[in-house]
């Protein structure tokens, strides 16, 4: 499943004023790592990784308990890869349904 970028771009918008998801919080750790990749990715959508998309995904790293460090790591992970350079993602969370 891959997405196109505008609807990457309006997807992350409505999720970070989504106030129902604002906890941000997953038990499973596995599933914890996967949703800030995914986020990093959504966030990065339109090249740019905005200061309010960073401290969103800043929270929900804290709240489950994930280092900072890890989560800057995996930005530039991302930004060093090619995936950053295309109209369509691949999710990590696909990934988990292979």
């Amino acid at each position: 499943m891959r997405f196109e970028q505008g609807f990457c771009n309006s997807t992350i918008g409505q999720l970070l004023e989504n106030k129902f998801i604002i906890e941000g919080y997953f038990l499973q750790k596995k599933l914890q790592k996967t949703f800030i990749k995914d986020g990093i990715k959504l966030a990065f959508a339109d090249k740019d990784l905005h200061l309010y998309e960073m401290n969103w995904l800043k929270t929900v790293a804290d709240k489950n308990d994930i280092d900072a460090s890890w989560g800057f790591s995996e930005f530039e992970k991302f930004k060093q890869s090619d995936q950053k350079s295309q109209v369509f993602f691949e999710f990590e969370i696909e990934k988990m349904f292979k």
